[in-house]
């Protein structure tokens, strides 16, 4: 017989739900592909084939993105009410569970027999998934597809697994998808059709009992072999049958060796079609059930069961459904599928698709053994018997089941119809048809499940904002946590008690007395909690109802959580509030408080494992329930309960990340709060993240006293303090409050004993024992954690076992009872609970290995982990942690790990045992089912945004470390997870020369539509205030923080320099996506250094190894070693250095521009600069020039700016890391682009620069011994370890609680004396950075030093006490008395003999250290002033001291003798020797004296530095090195007698230096920089710039002359420079000897109309200059003023006077001569833009604004003015400013009081606006030619720059700086840009309309002064504190 294919060439599309045109017709034809895309007349050869290009890039792919991006935006989904927003906030649970829970995954399974739908599923894992991927990755989800055709170990059929896993696959699909969670294809073959694994024992025993009673020999024989493999297991509740694995019977089962493995299958299969025949005849004795239907299937009382096993660690509850008694023995595995994910799933119509396939055939006269051509084929699209005829029954479940399918109630476009004739099947991809028919499948398909991921994140994902998010999920994570609790009542209690406290946080409403409550205190019955408030956060049976009443549906909005709103719940069930008194409403605060009581945090603690996370969880939850409920009761206000289960998510990672959370959450409640972190936001940071952390933590300390107070009473938990890294040290917790006095706050922490410094730092501020409190060991702040009580083990047993469906025989029982007491902590009993649920059964020999329980928890968990490798492969299970492993902190996501595992080719192959895919990659359910086997163990949580992998316990972390990590090499590891975040998987993997696309999920730098703040992983979510913005922010571009996150580091780990060189630290396409985002500069800033040390060990291995040479440096080496040449090497150093020179910048600026724009700061030839360069040109495909030609003349690009492209920044480099998508998105932002036109020409002297955090900055430093490693050491409580070769931190002395002084090393030994004002002294071990010994000491140690045998150490204190120390034991020896001042410095001498000291109090005392007192009784010197100093030089046993009045004393410390006295520099802080004691330096405020060591006559005196100098140090050269606070370091030659150089980079003041090896200086600031300089190029840097004038101290004021060609600047160091505009090249300097003489300072310059002229003033003097040789013309005499300005044409000069609140008038003739007219008294002046002699001003005394035309007087006349107007205005303050428009109709007027600015309509005459700006200074006001915008600038207050519209009066936008000040701004000739001069060391340029940043330059090292533009160029000229004169072109 033929096949009886019909002759039909068409596919018929029946469409979906039944007849008519349904919408799933219409999707084909809007989404199909058209003739245009593929040529649908042929055939293809494979399925890659069917379509040109992959989905996403088609038409209709694009299409559909873009309608997705619009359907799924913010503004579609759903609204929380502002009701519930708060309640969440205030930590009301149950309003937590009313929220849906968000889900981050798309979840499918797919359903179908295997063989009939190969090609459809294939079409769709190629084709439409992939793209699925990417739009659920646009959406903020990952996309994860279960097909269970392949992947499927031989392990778990040999365990009978296999259908138990489908089914809890499902049900997890179905639990945590969002849209589609099942589809199925049911074609005519019915399937597969096991028997169940696991049988109830009342069940098969009378199965078995019908069977023994049957009269065939066939039943009788199967009864045989079903007693032989279902073993009864009375381990089970109620007892069950277990079918046992295959090879415990047939061994051969599972052999390596395949001819055994197969004659082993033979062997079993009969058997088991014997027992299944065998069961499906014996389920007649079981009641009789009809088919089961789309609804209401099963009741209570049917018996559960599937197709699994006991062995599976499936429970019953995880994926089974009831079913009919005898239906499962009857039905297939994909009935089951089907009856799971739709006929007995109650969301079917969002979560189910099906799609229905019938081929046109003729089964019932088809017998396809008599078919030799197509039967094969035939055979597999529908079931047969053994004779080769159709299994009819089979054929009519199936067509039975598809007709249940299609009325089980799914919307009409998610049934798809499809029927096929067979001659079109078995042609295949030859035939055109059938191809178009895959085609029209797959956009169906693909439309279907993009509409109903669409439509669940509509329906599910709420738009909450960012802290909403966080909140929920840490209270369903305590939720979690405490539904595990089955003891330790009693400490739930105590933790909940102390919340609460004695008197009850809830504040009476208005008008309500505190009335005293009497209840109890978290009491159980039995273990019953009340229904309402101890409700599972898993139940659902309300769901919906409570997700309408959050989002504003039809629900009740005042229902309240617990079932009411509290008037009828009188009766409490599980937890009250204690009063026992009532609250104190003293004051007016009702605070309950007084001054004398302090409260400290409850401390919970314990031993790892011992259950204290489930503690805090539970009693958050309690106490969170107790105030929602009786603030209720009593109509007061709630408290508001705060948990933070810590290293759970991102926001609980480090303690930075932990307080900002909280503030942020607190500010979702109080607006005051609100205002106070917008206020240090705008002057501090852009984000309170990153603010200063001693900022921050004062700030958090500061609001949650203001919110407990001001707000309501406020109770914070805290779990797990010790799993937050060590950033910040957060684990000293500096940040903690650790003592307040207002009982409104209350802290709640966790931490273990002996991990990390938690618990000492918080026994050092918290007392042990109080002798109060209500505990009985007198110590109410602490809370030991103890083991489970003996007791309660058989309780907590009982529970689990009831959990779980077990019962253990009582051997088994007592075997476990027996491993609890030996270790009774949860973590443990858990652990082996589960131990003994998968591997006890009660047929288990008693004596087998397996009942043995291994007795630590590393054990345990080992045994965990061999289980899992045995069932699920130890390559598999093994790389997987690895992976999670290598991962670190910032995780793997499923979907990342997946994809890793999928381009592991060695897990590949491993894992292809029964079926090879389409394409390479790891089955998607070969990983879920290791994930379900770990069970709870690997869990979920949230990082930056995206859901990753992390385990449940910290012992997990270990013993996966020493397992898999320790050991092993783990470079491939790192550079496989490099590659597939630097999106090199994105097209394919090569395998055996093949590259194999394994469909990862592509990795770009920028994703489209995501979330908020940056966020590329989370959907975007947003509160109802802020909903359109976010929608603003949705449709932009945001950096992959993914990939940002780990790229960098695992190239590190992988050793891979050209990667780090090419793709992200070398190339500014990453480092641009990076510095977006504010809260990654950390993380850059660690993985350079980790860089750094990379770069160091591959330079040392280098130098260590001996066959260095013979290598070629350009050649890859193994595994281990570097890839990457010496030459890459060296450029990517220059690059780490680079960026961490200037992190600290681009966390203040963040943005995209500071980067690109820092580089291009730097020289021409510096790669940096030229892989900026590089990109920018890139960026501008097409304009080689990489700029817009705003300057024509500045465009030619050089020989060496077209070498931009080398070390690896050509295009193909840019294009390695970024795609098209992401050129363009950079390329549409890339801001204004500036180049610093007079760079230096030479080499920064700068070699290194160290950068702490540490805002306090440093103060003191000494070299090691070693030479190679630097101790620092200053106001912050840490000192510091820098190993100088490597150019890292190494370590940190943690210890003090405040600043330290000084710092000394161990003469011998690796150990160092810190001396702090936290009256202490300590001891440290340099290798371990641990403290040996704390000294107390009565007052603050300003002193400490080892003896030169190191055996004792000396201490001097503000109070006079001087201590000896041993310094093994740490015990004081002598306590020598004499000085009546605080010890100021002191040195060992007389070989330990002896101390000199010196004291405030005047004396030299030199001391018998044996005897313990001062050898004469009485100082040395005569008793005069404080001193301050000394220095000893022991080969001749001198001292030499200088005290405030400047006298010097050299004395012989040994004699006693004076041997000179001198006179040092005046208020002296620093007196030193030089190497022979020849030279004696002195620094004092200002000065610098050097005296001659013998007689001590003054030698060298010096007075360059600017601010007091700090300290002074002879180098081994010979050469002085001076270091000051104005931030520079300065070298003198004092034979010479000049100075020779000078070091300028430091952010603040200088504080000390030293000599490192022969011709480096190492610098320490106040800024937190330790720099090291080479002295050589410092000095021929000083020799090459000495040509070039430059001015020493800050520049007040800049002008650029009417031509263009100069610059004048007017400086404090009493000079004037003109500049020349183009070059920068300085002309000419003046400082007349008038202004030198009397230290005056030149505030402002001016340039004539002519150009002829230079005007200064100097104070009391304005100076007319000659312009290009500065030759005085001319002077006159004025009262202090600091501004001057022309007229019109320039014949009028105005100079204005702060102090005298005046201006006076002078004429300028052309000869340069200067003639008062006469003076005004205001400020508010300006003239007239176009009429020379004309000006306005307001009159102070009359507030009135007056307009004069002034004539100027002929020789022997008087001037003469005329008023032209005078208007009122009201109200006017005293003007301190003024400007006119261009086109004279309108004025702007800046006062001080009452008004900050006037606007006028001076056509009208009139008044136009008032605007008051309170509190705040606004200057300089600035108008635009035609008078439409005033801009005012403020040197005091929060925004820096605001602009007005005029007419209106309106803000149009204001700027804001990190300090907060401006003091001058700048409008450029076009008027197109703004430049603002910033006292944060920004020079800022905005776009004046709009106020947007354009660039953010940072060229001065302190504040910027002064900003002038060019009159007709972008070019800009700034002046800063730091003396220096920067001149730029701006790029437009």
């Amino acid at each position: 017989m033929g096949c009886g294919a019909s002759k039909q060439t068409e596919v018929k599309d029946d469409g979906g739900g039944g007849g008519g045109t349904s919408a799933s017709v219409v999707a084909v034809s809007r989404h199909g592909v058209s003739a245009n895309d593929v040529d649908i007349t042929v055939g293809v050869k494979d399925l890659a084939d069917l379509w040109p290009c992959p989905r996403h890039q088609r038409s209709s792919g694009r299409k559909l993105l873009r309608k997705t991006q619009q359907a799924a935006s913010i503004a579609n989904r759903k609204q929380l009410l502002q009701h519930v927003v708060d309640a969440i906030h205030a930590g009301d649970v149950d309003a937590v569970l009313r929220v849906p829970e968000q889900k981050a995954m798309t979840r499918l399974f797919t359903s179908s027999t295997f063989v009939d739908t190969k090609d459809w599923r294939n079409c769709l894992m190629q084709d439409v998934f992939p793209f699925l991927s990417q739009l659920c990755a646009m959406l903020g989800l990952s996309f994860n597809v279960i097909d269970m055709r392949w992947g499927v170990r031989s392990s778990t059929g040999n365990n009978h697994g296999t259908s138990a896993l489908c089914m809890a696959e499902i049900a997890r699909c179905l639990r945590g998808s969002v849209g589609p969670a099942f589809v199925t294809f049911l074609g005519d073959r019915y399937g597969f059709r096991p028997f169940p694994a696991k049988i109830n024992a009342s069940e098969l025993d009378a199965m078995l009992k019908w069977l023994e009673q049957s009269s065939e020999e066939a039943d009788n024989n199967a009864v045989r072999v079903l007693r032989q493999w279902f073993l009864l297991d009375q381990n089970c509740s109620p007892p069950a049958y277990i079918l046992q694995p295959v090879d415990t019977i047939i061994p051969d089962y599972t052999s390596h060796d395949r001819d055994k493995q197969r004659a082993a299958g033979a062997k079993w299969w009969p058997l088991f079609e014997q027992m299944q025949l065998a069961l499906r005849r014996a389920s007649k004795a079981l009641p009789h059930q009809d088919h089961v239907h789309a609804h209401g299937h099963g009741t209570a009382e049917e018996s559960t069961g599937s197709h699994g096993s006991a062995g599976d660690g499936v429970g019953e509850s995880e994926g089974q459904t009831r079913l009919s008694p005898r239906l499962k023995y009857e039905m297939s595995v994909t009935h089951e599928e089907v009856i799971n994910g739709i006929l007995h799933n109650e969301d079917r119509r969002t979560q189910a698709l099906a799609i229905l396939r019938s081929l046109e055939f003729d089964w019932d006269s088809y017998n396809y053994k008599a078919d030799t051509r197509h039967g094969p084929t035939i055979k597999g699209f529908a079931d047969w018997t053994d004779k080769g005829t159709l299994d009819k029954d089979a054929f009519e479940r199936q067509r039975k089941l598809k007709e249940d399918v299609a009325v089980a109630g799914l919307l009409p476009t998610h049934v798809h119809k499809y029927t096929v004739p067979m001659d079109q099947q078995l042609a295949g991809l030859d035939d055109a048809a059938y191809c178009q028919h895959l085609r029209t499948f797959a956009d169906r398909t693909c439309a279907a499940l993009a509409e109903m991921i669409v439509q669940g994140v509509i329906d599910t994902q709420v738009a909450l904002g960012q802290e909403t998010t966080e909140v929920c999920s840490q209270w369903r994570l305590c939720l979690r946590k405490a539904g595990a609790l089955l003891a330790r009542h009693a400490e739930v209690e105590a933790i909940v008690k102390h919340a609460l406290g004695d008197n009850s946080f809830v504040r009476p409403a208005a008008g309500v007395r505190a009335n005293a409550f009497k209840g109890r205190i978290f009491q159980h019955t039995d273990g019953q909690t009340d229904d309402a408030d101890g409700r599972e956060a898993t139940d659902e049976s309300d769901g919906d109802t409570n997700a309408k009443e959050a989002t504003g549906g039809d629900a009740d909005h005042g229902k309240s959580g617990d079932g009411g709103d509290g008037a009828g719940d009188e009766e409490e069930h599980s937890t009250c509030i204690s009063r026992t008194s009532s609250i104190s409403s003293a004051g007016g605060g009702g605070h309950g408080t007084t001054g004398r009581t302090t409260f400290h945090p409850l401390v919970v603690y314990g031993k790892s494992g011992c259950g204290k996370t489930t503690l805090m969880a539970a009693a958050a939850v309690e106490t969170a329930r107790a105030c929602v409920r009786s603030s209720r009761r009593s109509g007061g206000k709630q408290p508001v309960v705060i948990a933070r289960l810590l290293g759970t998510s991102a926001s609980t990672a480090d303690a930075r990340s932990v307080m900002a959370s909280v503030l942020e959450q607190l500010a979702c409640m109080s607006s005051d709060l609100r205002n106070v972190l917008a206020s240090r936001c705008a002057t501090i940071a852009p984000s309170v993240r990153l603010l200063p952390f001693k900022q921050l933590s004062k700030l958090f300390h500061d609001m949650l006293i203001m919110f407990a107070l001001d707000t309501a009473p406020l109770i914070l938990f805290l779990d797990s303090l010790d799993q937050l890294s060590d950033a910040d040290d957060g684990r000293e917790l500096a940040w903690l409050p650790m003592r307040w006095s207002s009982s409104d706050l209350r802290i709640i922490v966790s931490t273990l004993p002996d991990v990390g410094p938690c618990l000492a730092s918080l026994r050092a501020g918290i007392p042990a024992a109080t002798g109060t409190g209500d505990r009985k060991d007198g110590a109410p702040f602490w809370l030991d954690v103890q083991p489970f009580a003996v007791d309660d083990l058989p309780l907590v047993l009982s529970a689990w076992e009831e959990q779980c469906g077990l019962s253990f025989i009582p051997a088994h029982r007592d075997r476990l009872l027996s491993a609890f007491r030996a270790q009774p902590v949860p973590l443990y009993m858990r652990l082996a609970f589960d131990y003994a649920r998968r591997n006890w059964h009660s047929y288990t020999d008693e004596h087998a290995p397996v009942l043995s329980v291994p007795p630590t928890v590393t054990r345990l968990i080992n045994a965990l982990f061999d289980e899992l490798e045995a069932q699920h492969g130890a390559l598999l299970v093994r790389h997987a942690c690895v992976y999670m492993g290598c991962a670190g902190d910032a995780g793997l996501s499923p979907q990342e790990l997946e994809d890793l595992l999928s381009c592991d080719d060695e897990v590949l192959d491993s894992v292809y045992e029964w079926w090879v895919p389409p394409f390479r990659r790891l089955p998607p359910s070969l990983w879920a089912r290791v994930q379900n086997d770990f069970g709870d163990y690997l869990v979920e949580r949230g990082h930056a945004g995206t859901v990753v992998y992390s385990w449940y316990h910290r012992q997990f972390w270990e013993c996966v470390h020493t397992r898999y990590l320790a050991d092993a090499n783990l470079t491939p590891f790192h550079r496989r997870i490099s590659d597939y975040f630097g999106n090199k998987y994105a097209n394919g993997v090569q395998y055996n020369h093949v590259l194999h696309n394994r469909h990862v999920t592509p990795q770009p730098l920028y994703l489209l539509g995501v979330g908020e703040d940056g966020d590329s992983s989370a959907p975007a979510r947003a509160s109802s205030t802020d909903t359109q913005k976010q929608q603003q922010q949705q449709q932009q571009p945001t950096p992959n923080l993914r990939r940002l996150t780990h790229q960098i580091r695992h190239q590190v780990e992988a050793r891979d320099v050209r990667g780090l060189l090419r793709e992200t630290l070398g190339n500014f396409a990453f480092l641009v996506a990076k510095a977006q985002h504010a809260l990654l500069f950390d993380s850059l800033r660690d993985d350079c250094v980790a860089c750094r040390q990379l770069l160091f060990s591959i330079k040392n291995a280098a130098a260590k190894s001996s066959n260095s040479n013979d290598n070629d440096n350009d050649n890859d080496n193994d595994d281990r070693g570097c890839i990457g040449s010496t030459e890459e090497q060296a450029t990517l150093a220059v690059f780490v250095e680079f960026i961490l020179a200037n992190v600290h910048l681009l966390r203040r600026f963040p943005g995209k521009s500071s980067i690109v724009q820092l580089a291009l700061q730097r020289d021409a030839s510096d790669p940096v600069h030229k892989a900026a360069r590089a990109y920018v040109d890139w960026c501008h495909t097409g304009n080689s020039s990489g700029r817009d030609g705003g300057e024509s003349e500045a465009d030619d690009r050089t020989a060496e700016d077209e070498g931009a492209c080398e070390h690896g920044q050509a295009r193909d480099a840019f294009e390695a890391v970024a795609d098209e998508d992401d050129r363009r998105t950079q390329a549409a932002t890339l801001p204004v682009l500036c180049e610093w036109l007079n760079r230096p020409k030479v080499q920064d002297p700068c070699l290194v620069t160290l950068r702490d955090d540490s805002p306090e900055g440093l103060m003191y430093a000494v070299l090691r011994r070693n030479q190679r490693q630097l101790l620092c050491c200053g106001r912050a409580h840490v000192a510091l370890v820098c190993d100088l070769p490597s150019q890292t931190l190494v370590g940190r002395l943690k210890g003090h609680s405040s600043s330290i002084k000084m710092i000394e090393e161990h003469p011998s030994k690796d150990v160092a004396v810190t001396a702090s004002h936290d009256h202490t002294a300590r001891l440290w071990d340099l290798t371990t950075m641990e403290c040996m010994h704390t000294l107390h000491i009565d007052g603050m140690c300003l002193l400490a030093r080892f003896s030169a045998a190191g055996d004792r150490v000396m201490t001097g204190s503000f109070t006079e006490q001087l201590l000896v120390w041993d310094a093994a034991s740490g015990e004081q020896l002598k306590n020598l008395v004499g000085h009546r001042g605080q010890i100021d410095d002191g040195h060992w001498v007389l070989e330990d003999r002896g101390i000199v000291t010196v004291s405030e109090d005047g004396m030299l005392l030199v001391w018998d250290v044996d005897e313990g007192k001062a050898r004469t009784g009485k100082s040395v010197v005569p008793n005069s002033h404080s001193i301050v100093a000394c220095d000893v030089y022991r080969p001749n046993n001198t001292v030499v001291t200088i005290d405030r009045s400047q006298i010097v004393w050299l004395v012989n410390y040994d004699t006693l003798e004076r041997v000179w006295k001198g006179r040092g520099a005046p208020e002296s802080t620093c007196i030193r020797f030089n190497h022979d004691a020849s030279l004696i330096v002195t620094v004092g405020s200002l000065r610098t004296r050097v005296l001659d060591g013998k007689t001590g006559s003054c030698v060298f005196k010096a007075s360059d530095h600017t601010a007091l100098m700090c300290r002074a140090r002879f180098l081994p050269s010979g050469l002085l090195a001076t270091f000051s606070e104005d931030r520079r370091a300065h070298l003198y030659n004092v034979a010479e007698k000049k100075k020779v150089a000078h070091l300028i980079g430091h952010g603040a003041g200088v504080a000390d230096g030293l000599a490192y090896g022969e011709n480096q200086l190492i610098t320490i600031g106040r800024d937190g920089d330790v720099r090291c300089w080479d002295i050589q190029r410092a000095l021929d840097t000083f020799i090459k710039d000495s040509s070039q004038y430059r001015h020493s101290n800050l520049i007040f004021q800049i002008a650029m002359s009417p031509c263009g060609r100069y610059v004048g600047t007017a400086s404090q160091d009493s000079s004037v420079i003109v500049w020349d505009a183009n070059t920068g090249d300085a002309i000419a300097r003046a400082s007349p000897k008038k202004v030198k003489r009397s230290l005056e300072s030149f505030k402002a310059c001016c340039f004539s109309a002519s150009g002829e002229y230079f005007l200064a003033i100097a104070e009391k003097t304005v100076f007319v200059f000659e312009m290009t040789t500065l030759e005085v013309i001319s002077t006159a005499a004025v009262s202090m003023c600091t501004q001057m300005w022309f007229n019109a044409d320039c014949t009028i000069l105005a100079t204005s006077s702060s102090w005298f609140a005046n201006v006076n008038l002078f004429t300028l003739s052309s000869e340069g001569q200067l003639k008062e007219l006469y003076d005004i008294g205001t400020l508010a002046f300006a003239f007239h833009a176009t009429i020379p002699n004309r000006f306005l001003f307001l009159d102070n005394a009359k507030k009135e604004v007056v307009v004069e035309d002034v004539t100027l007087p002929s020789p022997g006349e008087e001037v003469t003015t005329k008023t032209v107007v005078s208007m009122d205005v009201m109200p006017a303050g005293k003007g301190n400013g003024a400007a006119w428009s261009q086109d004279g109709r309108t004025a702007v007027i800046t006062t001080e009081m009452e008004a900050g600015v006037l606007l006028l309509d001076m056509e009208k005459q009139c008044q136009l606006h008032a605007i008051q700006l309170e509190d705040t200074l606004v200057w300089k006001p600035l108008l635009t030619c035609d008078g439409g915008v005033c801009i005012t600038t403020s040197p005091h207050g929060q925004v820096a720059v605001r602009a007005f519209d005029v007419a209106g009066g309106k803000l149009l936008y204001s700027h804001m700086l990190d300090g907060g000040e401006s003091f001058n701004s700048a409008l450029s000739h076009d008027e197109s840009m703004l430049a603002v001069a910033g006292t944060d060391h920004s020079l800022r340029i905005l776009d004046v309309r709009t106020g947007q940043l354009l660039t953010c330059l940072t060229l001065h090292v302190d504040r910027v002064m002064c900003v002038a533009w060019h009159p007709t160029k972008h070019v800009l000229a700034s002046g800063g504190a730091d003396s220096e004169f920067k001149l730029v072109r701006v790029g437009r």
